[in-house]
């Protein structure tokens, strides 16, 4: 009588095995030498079908993924859903991001004019590397082109997570 204990099959007894029958034995080694995963599950001998499926979680506000065998468990603290992060509020955004957007959307021209126009905002402006979401300028620069202040949250954000 053959035996299988975890993913072992065996025609010699093996302790803690369960017993299998002679086909069992057969449809298992056949899996296995076809590069199948095979197990004990709730005492029976099983078989993966080698399908994967995309599992998830969020750590810190990033999502990670793995792929997992389809018949296995979700492991604790995964899903098979995507998961959404948290929106994160970017304050401060790059001078060269925002240079390349203004470019990317025809606003240079307007928005250096806007710039130069004050010799503090000016000055404020060469200073600067990062532009803040809290600045002065940037109160001016919402009521100069019309941008709510939500609308330059967004900017921020989206400038900041775009891929280069």
């Amino acid at each position: 009588m053959p035996y299988m204990k975890d993913d072992a099959i065996s025609k010699a007894e093996i302790i803690d095995a369960i017993e299998i029958t002679d086909e069992q034995y057969k449809t298992l080694l056949d899996a296995k030498l076809a590069g199948k995963k095979v197990a004990v599950r709730n005492d029976e001998p099983f078989i993966y079908s080698g399908d994967k499926r995309t599992i998830y979680r969020l750590v810190n506000n990033i999502v990670e993924s793995q792929e997992i065998l389809k018949e296995d468990e979700t492991p604790d603290g995964w899903q098979d859903t995507e998961p959404t992060p948290e929106p994160i509020n970017y304050t401060t955004l790059s001078k060269l991001k925002a240079i390349d957007y203004f470019i990317d959307t025809d606003q240079f021209d307007a928005f250096m004019t806007f710039i130069e126009a004050d010799k503090k905002r000016e000055q404020r402006w060469n200073a600067a590397q990062n532009l803040d979401i809290d600045d002065p300028m940037m109160d001016d620069y919402c009521s100069e082109f019309n941008v709510s202040e939500q609308e330059l949250q967004g900017l921020f954000n989206a400038l900041n997570t775009q891929q280069s």
